[in-house]
């Protein structure tokens, strides 16, 4: 089995240092371009199956690579990315005025601390890790995924064993790509490319 999992194109928040995990922004001017110039770099892999984060950065991309296939997507909110709670959609200069105590918390140990009402990274890793083996028992094994970069750093740990306070040391950028092969129930890289 081949997994392709790809990243999301820009978004205007992160550039305004907004905490942005499960809100459904749109894509920049720029990321709307980079669209169909992805999907068909996508399309070339032949996947047999497209899954989607049912959030539209996501969607866009994946009914793009669908158009060029003529293949119908599977939208999964279980690809969304890590849950922020109460966090979302505001600003990290805000949340370190306002709230310093839980922010400082997180920032100490963003794997286990969770966000108010929000998700622990080991919460997401947890649910992108069983969504990772819920692959490995379809028929089909050429697969795409249009996620984003928390679900994809947290699917390599969980494939690679990769400790999750090292997480960030992988580079996701907007539209980078990551592919793992499975075979005798274990999971390998063979390519990460952040070609945007």
């Amino acid at each position: 089995m081949e997994v392709f999992l790809v990243r999301h194109l820009e978004i205007p928040s992160y550039e305004k240092g907004v905490c942005v995990g499960q809100s459904d922004v749109a894509l920049t001017e720029t990321g709307l371009a980079n669209i169909q110039p992805l999907a068909e770099t996508l399309a070339d892999l032949e996947p047999e199956v497209i899954i989607t984060s049912d959030l539209q950065r996501c969607k866009k991309l994946a009914e793009a690579i669908g158009s060029c296939l003529n293949l119908q997507i599977e939208v999964n909110p279980e690809w969304r990315e890590i849950n922020f709670g109460e966090w979302e959609n505001r600003e990290w200069e805000e949340l370190r005025e306002n709230d310093p105590e839980n922010v400082k918390k997180w920032i100490d140990d963003y794997v286990h601390v969770t966000p108010p009402e929000g998700e622990s990274f080991f919460q997401l890793f947890e649910r992108v890790g069983n969504q990772l083996m819920d692959l490995t028992r379809r028929e089909k094994k050429r697969i795409i995924i249009v996620t984003h970069s928390g679900a994809i750093r947290s699917a390599l740990c969980f494939a690679l064993g990769i400790p999750l306070d090292r997480s960030f040391s992988l580079e996701i950028s907007y539209g980078a790509i990551a592919g793992l092969h499975y075979l005798n129930d274990r999971w390998s890289l063979f390519r990460l490319t952040n070609q945007l």
